[in-house]
């Protein structure tokens, strides 16, 4: 283990690349920590670990728990590699390490919430809930960890003051128009949709900010003045053409340089694309410099014509101006006005927003960095470790390349209170692995970690703004490979340290370089690439499918069970052309994302069903119906019969007349009518349709996954049918089943779910990555068009490259820097994300790779170039066209008892009415019964406001007649006007029917609350005549 300073340093900083260790590492280290006091067993409440999945959080918090426990069981504590590291570190005996582990693990189990391993997303909610004055929000808001719920909520706002605002309406309309011309989403609900995904992410919560002084007149007159700046700028180089054409005719043809080159510049100003206009080097020579330059160089010596040159050229300038500051103009217009109406809906949508979050009194999880950042910075560490009740000396962050810049601004000045001060065993360790940085879209910042890694090379500070920090820093490489066979880490060590050359920032090529790890696993492995050519996508992709199938079976017939071989993909569409392909060949497969819903042939015919209901006239819908059905195998049918009834009921010419559907579907589902269905909850009406279609008995777990969804959708939004079908249609497609782990079976998993996990085998198909397009951004354009145009400080821009026309982006960097920085920036950390990905999935085999990639497309040439490189230097054997290997295939080791297959039809879903019926005491008198209803309605009462509601749920659950149920109306009115009562409203908290311990065992009373002066009060209620036992009863409590 090479290391820069030392780990003794006070901020450890730890760049630990795949299978090095570091879980391991990080249990250590807390372990240490937690141990290092022989007489004080609580200093664990002073360590905070951050990670940044709850998975890999309870991980830490289970390893170091497990690793306690072991110590004190086990005769010799050292046979737990953990604990015996940790004795090492603090030069302690096993006997003592055992006393010790045995009196933290005793405080950790009395006092377990004060174990602060967790998310870094869970420690700000923290912060959060403790500051929600300072930081503006309700004291009794609720956290919404649904984004897209919200989302949709805010659009939905947002539609439904369409046609009563006119200038709203106006709006929405020329943003779907711009749409539709743009080829983008046609959908405008979707399209607001993704336009409102910007108000979760980070780099948006500034410029939204900064917009919240443009109302929609703004809005509009900027788009006014910049299409009108566009039209004149258009007429006028339309007009301009034909002209310069004549001038340039003016010229004799023989004498001018190139004037094939002017004339088909002029021409290509009646284009409206301003990248067009762009002059060439030879057409710039004399239109923006020398005049003469026109003409040839014999010609130049023509004194006439030389005159006659500069005065053509003259007139040229004063048609056009300089020509690339005309076009200039143009480029820039067209980027501002592309997402114009964009930023303005973004505006509205992020008023709509707030609207819903003060309305749900929720507050989603993503507003929490921006809130700290902004309202808790300037506010002294020892203060907010004061109100957060613990004062941490010991910090572990893992996953730290996931970190985005913002929690890393909130989460060092706490950090340096304690690093900075005199406490004991006082110190970070930061933990993290730049090339293993795959979640740029959620806002992490993998060069922020590279910068820190940078500086703990030096024993720089981590932050210029954290002088007090300077000199704490160390760094320490984790370069050992405990994961894969010793040829899998020579293949990726060959792969990446090659990948670096190809990178464009000097952090990312570092990070590359420096990636060689030593093998510290079992010797052999094996690797194999293979090539694909084909003309398009649809060759491509059965292709691989065809290759897949065909290498996992022959692995499956060397012995390697299905559970030890897993497919890893970049996106969910690939994963699910497996799973469909897997399915069809009886591959079993696992996948906690890629078993969609939409997959499932019953789903498919209850979804088929729910459509026809709400359009039952239509010959298309009736067909779909028909075909789910006979797919599903609950209508068995021959295909003579089926195909003559679809072409009737799909009005196909010289097709017998079709007879009503209703009668056809009665015969086919006779337990089911559509009139049952209209009359039920939207999820009871899936629920009948299920047991109608013959599901109750085997239904398989898609359909309660479509059960569970319209439920969730339901008690969420609104319980009506055609809103959940359009919710299906945009969402199903995300709605997965998780499949039950240590089943036999191939895992299907992106490379994001892959990440931290590792398999013997694993197959790594369209690993060729072609390059997505790029996300607009949010640019400052005040300046570039000139002072005289009142642009926003923030706008919303596409970034391009300009491939098409080479060293545009250097021109329009002259007018507007901030632009080609980000566009160059942005390009580079793309290649960079890319490599990630393809370093992550290659780094989670054991024992084999298989590779499958297009030679033609993204990374598919680099593949291409590294197997020949390999195979001239004899490290690969060529095995066919386009197919090399690495290694050779080991054996697999001694089979372990087979694990059970996943038999999707095994979770049953019977009719809860044949089950469940309503119970009522016959010898309950009728006065007992009001009672008990008169305390079921208190019960649910929190505010005078619930009191209607309460009164009719309880009458209703009580089977109260019409009678009874307006005297307990009565009654609740009466008594919740008591003047004894008039604290309940004004309670600051209030908890009904919550257990108390009591030395006697546990004691129930029926409402506490707290006063506005902080006094509790406990109530309980009683109807019938009064007892002594109802007031010692009371006295109890107290």
């Amino acid at each position: 283990m090479a290391s820069t300073n030392s780990e003794s340093a006070r901020i450890a900083v730890y760049s630990a690349s795949a299978g090095a260790g570091k879980t391991f590492r990080l249990a250590v280290e807390y372990g240490a920590a937690a141990l290092a006091r022989p007489d004080d067993p609580g200093a664990f409440r002073r360590i905070l670990g951050l990670t940044f999945t709850n998975k890999a959080a309870h991980e830490m918090k289970d390893r170091v728990l497990r690793t306690l426990q072991k110590t004190v069981e086990l005769d010799d504590p050292f046979a737990d590699p953990i604990a015996k590291e940790i004795a090492l570190l603090l030069d302690i005996d096993a006997a003592e390490l055992r006393r010790r582990a045995a009196a933290v693990l005793s405080e950790m189990l009395h006092d377990y919430g004060a174990v602060s391993l967790g998310t870094l997303d869970q420690f700000t909610h923290r912060l959060v809930r403790t500051f929600a004055i300072e930081l503006g929000l309700p004291s009794q808001f609720e956290v919404e960890l649904d984004d897209d719920y919200l989302l949709d909520l805010a659009v939905y706002e947002l539609m439904s003051d369409l046609g009563t605002d006119s200038a709203l309406t106006q709006l929405v309309l020329d943003f779907a128009r711009a749409n539709l011309e743009d080829d983008k989403q046609a959908d405008v609900f979707e399209a607001l949709k993704a336009m409102a995904k910007h108000l979760s992410k980070e780099a948006s919560t500034d410029a939204v900010a900064a917009l919240r002084g443009w109302d929609l007149d703004r809005h509009r007159q900027l788009q006014t003045n910049l299409r009108q700046k566009a039209t004149d700028l258009r007429a006028r180089m339309r007009a301009a053409a034909p002209k310069l054409l004549k001038l340039l005719a003016s010229l004799p043809a023989e004498s001018v340089n190139r004037a094939d080159w002017y004339a088909s510049y002029f021409k290509k100003l009646r284009k409206p694309d301003a990248k067009l206009w762009v002059p060439g080097a030879h057409v710039r020579k004399s239109l923006m410099g020398d005049p003469v330059a026109i003409l040839k160089v014999a010609a130049q010596k023509d004194s006439a014509l030389r005159d006659q040159a500069e005065e053509v050229v003259a007139q040229m300038k004063g048609l056009l101006g300089d020509p690339l500051e005309t076009a200039l103009d143009g480029v820039v217009l067209d980027l501002l006005r592309r997402h114009d109406r964009s930023a303005s809906v973004l505006s509205e949508l992020a008023r709509r927003l707030e609207d819903v979050l003060d309305r749900l009194r929720v507050q989603p999880i993503w507003k929490f960095q921006p809130l700290i950042h902004r309202e808790l910075r300037d506010q002294p560490t020892s203060y907010l470790y004061e109100r957060l009740g613990e004062r941490y000396a010991r910090f572990l962050v893992d996953e730290a390349q996931d970190t985005s810049r913002m929690q890393w601004a909130n989460l060092w000045p706490l950090m340096e209170h304690a690093l900075t001060g005199r406490e004991q065993g006082a110190g970070a360790m930061v933990v993290g692995d730049g090339k293993q940085s795959i979640y740029r879209w959620r806002g992490s910042d993998a060069e922020e970690f590279l910068d820190l890694v940078a500086r703990a090379k030096k024993g720089d500070s981590p932050s210029d703004a954290l002088p007090g920090l300077e000199g704490m820093s160390g760094f320490v490489a984790m370069g050992d490979n405990w994961r894969s066979r010793h040829g899998i880490v020579a293949f990726n060590n060959r792969l990446y340290t090659g990948l670096a050359a190809k990178l464009g920032q000097d952090d990312h090529r570092t990070a590359y370089a420096d990636s060689a790890q030593n093998p510290r696993g079992a010797s052999g492995g094996y690797v194999q690439l293979r090539g694909i050519e084909a003309e398009d996508k649809s060759e491509f992709d059965p292709a691989v499918l065809d290759a897949l199938v065909a290498d996992v079976r022959s692995r499956r017939a060397a012995g390697w069970s299905w559970g030890d071989m897993a497919v890893i993909m970049r996106r969910r569409a690939e994963g699910r052309m497996v799973a469909e392909r897997f399915a069809a060949e009886g591959i079993p497969i696992l996948s906690s994302e890629l078993l969609a819903v939409t997959g499932s042939a019953a789903v498919q015919a209850m979804v088929a069903l729910f459509r026809w209901m709400l359009r039952p006239g239509e010959p298309e819908r009736e067909w779909d119906v028909l075909r789910g059905l006979r797919r599903a195998g609950v209508w068995q049918v021959g295909t003579e019969e089926w195909l003559l009834l679809g072409q009737s009921r799909r009005r196909v010419q010289d097709a017998p007349i079709p007879e009503d559907f209703e009668p056809v579907l009665r015969r086919i589902i006779p337990g089911w009518s559509p009139d049952v269905a209209w009359r039920l909850s939207l999820y009871e009406m899936g629920a009948y349709t299920a047991r109608a279609l013959g599901f109750n008995a085997d239904a398989d777990a898609f359909v309660l996954r479509l059960l569970d969804a319209m439920l969730d959708f339901s008690k969420r939004q609104v319980n009506r049918l055609e809103a959940f079908m359009e919710e299906y249609a945009r969402r199903a497609p995300m709605w997965s089943v998780s499949a039950p782990a240590g089943a036999d079976a191939v895992e299907l998993l992106t490379v994001h779910k892959a990440k931290g996990l590792e398999y013997p085998i694993v197959f790594f198909p369209w690993a060729q990555l072609d390059n997505p397009r790029f996300d607009p951004v949010w640019l400052d354009p005040r300046g570039v068009l000139g002072s005289d145009l009142d642009l926003p400080p923030s706008a919303l821009v596409p970034l391009t490259k300009f491939s098409s026309n080479e060293g545009l982006l250097d021109e329009v960097g002259q007018r507007w820097p901030a632009y080609a920085e980000r566009v160059r920036e942005t390009a580079e950390r793309a290649a960079f994300d890319d490599a990630n990905l393809l370093y992550v999935a290659t780094t989670r085999a054991v024992d084999e790779l298989w590779v499958y990639f297009d030679p033609k497309k993204g990374y598919g040439g680099w593949w291409l170039q590294h197997a020949e490189a390999e195979l001239a230097q004899g490290e690969a054997r060529q095995l066919g066209e386009n197919l090399w290997a690495w290694g050779a295939m080991p054996a697999p080791e001694a089979a372990a008892p087979a694990a059970p297959t996943w038999d999707q039809s095994t979770v049953r879903n019977r009719d809860w009415t044949d089950t469940v019926k309503l119970a009522r005491p016959r010898d309950e008198e009728p006065e007992q019964r009001f009672g008990n209803a008169l305390h079921a309605a208190l019960e649910r009462i929190r505010d005078r406001r619930d009191a209607a509601a309460a009164a009719y749920s309880a009458a209703e659950r009580s089977q109260l007649d019409s009678a009874e149920r307006d005297r307990l109306v009565d009654t609740l009115a009466l008594a919740l006007d008591a003047p004894e009562l008039a604290d309940w409203w004004t309670a600051t908290e209030t908890y009904t029917e919550r257990s108390l311990l009591h030395e006697g065992g546990v004691l129930r009373p029926d409402r506490i609350y707290r006063r506005a002066d902080g006094r509790w009060v406990v109530a309980d209620y009683k109807t019938g005549a009064p007892q002594a036992e109802h007031e010692e009863q009371v006295r109890r409590y107290a």
